[in-house]
């Protein structure tokens, strides 16, 4: 049944999962770049005294080392719009499951507004848009219309569940492509020395 007011969402980010020991991997990853291992030892036989690891880590960060991030990943789990989903969709090197607008009916959708329509004033009339198109969804399907069809009517505000999974040098690499003001894509290239 369609609603006056759709269920509005706001976006947010919850940890999922981690490489356990990855401070120490990446710290492993640093130390084989200036020691040089020989007979049967391995990257994993180091040994760190206290401290070392955040020693080393910091060093890491400071000298822009990345390429010792390349190792391990990180699971983050996103309810974010549609329009966020493919800023995600650009970085090739992150693996993404959605949740499917093609598969699954979505009456009664939930929505995200974005900040500058509430500062603006205008949230009602973006409810308002959001109301309006739940319904013509509901006729569409009512009608017979197939849900991948059905779904080209949905607002790219419309929210969906994404688990992301990448290494910590992507991360890294996302996090700084993205809090770039204009989102200038020359930042990045500055960032990409391993």
């Amino acid at each position: 049944k369609r609603q006056d007011k759709l269920p509005e969402v706001y976006p947010s980010v919850t940890f999922r999962t981690g490489t356990d020991d990855m401070e120490q991997l990446i710290a492993e990853n640093a130390k084989n770049t200036y020691i040089r291992l020989t007979g049967n030892k391995t990257i994993k036989d180091f040994n760190f005294k206290e401290g070392e690891i955040e020693k080393i880590l910091n060093a890491v960060v400071k000298s822009e080392h990345l390429g010792v991030l390349d190792h391990g990943s990180v699971s983050l789990d996103f309810k974010l719009s549609r329009v966020m989903l493919q800023k995600f969709a650009r970085h090739t090197s992150f693996g993404l499951m959605a949740s499917s607008q093609h598969h699954s009916e979505h009456t009664n959708f939930e929505y995200i507004v974005p900040p500058a329509w509430k500062k603006k004033a205008l949230p009602e009339k973006f409810h308002t848009i959001m109301v309006y198109l739940d319904g013509l969804y509901t006729r569409a399907i009512d009608a017979g219309v197939p849900i991948h069809q059905a779904r080209y009517v949905l607002p790219t505000s419309a929210s969906v569940n994404l688990r992301v999974s990448t290494n910590p040098r992507n991360w890294l690499s996302y996090g700084w492509q993205r809090s770039c003001p204009k989102n200038a894509q020359s930042s990045a290239g500055k960032r990409e020395r391993a």
